[in-house]
């Protein structure tokens, strides 16, 4: 179950949660019932929290769930007549500077009772940090939790807002295609970035790598520009720099390689094909981890079926 992907969350996603024993990370918290009252005490603990994601990378938070060991446990409803979903934006709304923008709030009711409430809290990393609680403290997330923040972390922060904020957009495959006479069946893997942010990013670096299987059976075509290495362990990376600079929101393909494999290893080997596509750049580095062996075999079946 991936919370962090998940856009719509119902009452059997929240016991799903609990019954697989989901435990907490530097993007995902627990938190029970009692932790949204309406003292000043609570609305800090709220802003500190909040904050806290939207100053790292970004996350979800869900009130109502007990944890245990940093596990979650049981369902601690929130009495959502008393404590609506407005009341929860307007205490991050006034105790946040500056405000976090894109933060997602959605309720899940159990047996449709407003008393029996659920609140997930989804945080996006911001380019706007670093964000400021009412008591002038900056908070991060560290392990199971939110923690303050030094001087020159904060300074950090600043300067990845001044350099950008690259984010993997999509991962495509395109023009499937078997060759019968050469016993091979190929596509196009292209990977698109796109800038986050309101500031231009002049210098990234894309390097992806491929787990190649044993029987060696695969092989890449790419653009002039890109450079190969290979090394130990079955490794290859294809690897690309800047040509030109990405403006705010705008996405660009950064990279596009033609992936070629035997057709009679389509079933077995190809699957044990990995990929892990890392991104530089001045503000910091993106991952971003694909079974692309099990992807490949997928397109093929598709592919055959539609001939």
């Amino acid at each position: 179950m991936d919370i962090l992907n998940q856009t719509d969350f119902t009452d059997v996603d929240i016991l799903k949660i609990i019954e697989l024993r989901i435990e907490e990370s530097v993007n995902v918290e627990f938190k029970a019932a009692a932790a949204l009252a309406k003292t000043d005490g609570s609305k800090k603990e709220i802003a500190k929290d909040v904050s806290a994601m939207a100053n790292s990378d970004g996350g979800v938070i869900i009130y109502g769930i007990n944890e245990v060991d940093h596990v979650a446990h049981s369902i601690s409803y929130v009495n959502g007549r008393d404590l609506p979903k407005e009341w929860l934006e307007s205490v991050i709304i006034s105790n946040i500077q500056q405000r976090i923008d894109n933060i997602i709030i959605t309720p899940v009711r159990f047996n449709d009772d407003l008393t029996q409430t659920i609140y997930v809290v989804r945080v996006p990393r911001s380019p706007r940090a670093p964000h400021m609680t009412t008591d002038k403290r900056y908070f991060k997330r560290f392990n199971y939790q939110a923690v303050p923040m030094e001087e020159y972390e904060i300074r950090d922060i600043y300067f990845r807002r001044g350099s950008g904020e690259l984010v993997f957009e999509e991962i495509t495959f395109s023009k499937p295609e078997f060759d019968y006479e050469e016993g091979t069946f190929s596509c196009l893997l292209s990977i698109l970035v796109t800038n986050d942010s309101q500031s231009i990013v002049e210098i990234y670096k894309l390097g992806c790598w491929f787990t190649i299987p044993a029987s060696g059976s695969m092989g890449f075509h790419y653009e002039p520009g890109y450079s190969l290495t290979r090394t130990i362990d079955n490794l290859t990376k294809i690897s690309t720099t800047s040509s030109s600079p990405i403006f705010p929101t705008e996405v660009l393909t950064l990279m596009t390689v033609e992936i070629t494999v035997d057709i009679i290893h389509l079933t077995t080997s190809v699957s044990e094909i990995n990929a892990k596509a890392i991104l530089h750049y001045p503000g910091g580095t993106k991952e971003y981890e694909m079974a692309l062996g099990e992807q490949l075999q997928n397109i093929a079946k598709k592919q055959q079926v539609q001939r």
